[in-house]
């Protein structure tokens, strides 16, 4: 045996969190108890607070609890859209799929201070509440359907669209990074700022936006 035992190295490694999928009631509280179980103890650590799914609300001058699975914005409340209609959700090749009617989710809980906010995420973490649990296995199920169907449909659609575009000319297909990072290849902020759009396109296209409330004020 030599100078070197060579049972000694170690190779080098990237840490990454796995989150929970939050395709069921179960995934989805227990992300939910994790995040909030972040939050508290980053505020505790840092002197300030840091519980991001609780703020103040400049246009409606209010605090509001707003709470995501993932990327995934939580409706507290559904109601359909006003005047009632429908919407065609399509794949990738333009055909119909789905017809849904429209809705509108209500994204923040308004609180009457930052402190309620934080004092509202905490119990939930560590009681369920049979509302909150109804609301979660809603909003889980909702986000399987983002996961498998609808991301994967964007992407595509985006994709198709972008190749066949003048954009594709100056920065080459998708898939081409076109810039030199200091590791090697990357996308161009320019470019990833155009596949963004691309991806919006492709939501709008597919039936996948977002409906809001429309109000009106005098100028």
């Amino acid at each position: 045996m030599g100078y070197l035992d060579l049972n000694r190295t170690i190779a080098p490694t990237i840490i990454k969190t796995i989150r929970q999928k939050c395709h069921d009631y179960d995934g989805a509280y227990a992300y939910f108890q994790d995040r909030v179980g972040e939050m508290a103890k980053k505020t505790k650590k840092e002197g300030k607070s840091a519980y991001t799914w609780v703020k103040y609300s400049k246009s409606n001058k209010v605090w509001v609890v707003s709470i995501s699975l993932h990327s995934m914005p939580l409706y507290w409340k559904i109601e359909n859209a006003v005047p009632e209609s429908t919407v065609e959700i399509k794949d990738p090749s333009g055909k119909v799929i789905e017809t849904r009617t429209k809705i509108i989710g209500h994204t923040a809980y308004q609180v009457d201070s930052e402190e309620q906010g934080i004092e509202m995420l905490t119990h939930l973490a560590n009681n369920e509440e049979a509302d909150f649990k109804s609301i979660l296995t809603v909003a889980a199920s909702a986000l399987a359907v983002v996961d498998d169907q609808e991301l994967p449909h964007i992407n595509a659609k985006a994709v198709i669209e972008f190749d066949k575009s003048e954009w594709s000319t100056k920065f080459g297909a998708w898939e081409d990074k076109d810039s030199q990072g200091k590791t090697g290849m990357v996308y161009s902020k320019e470019k990833t700022n155009k596949m963004n759009q691309f991806k919006q396109l492709a939501r709008r296209q597919l039936g996948y936006e977002r409906n809001k409330l429309i109000t009106t004020s005098e100028a």
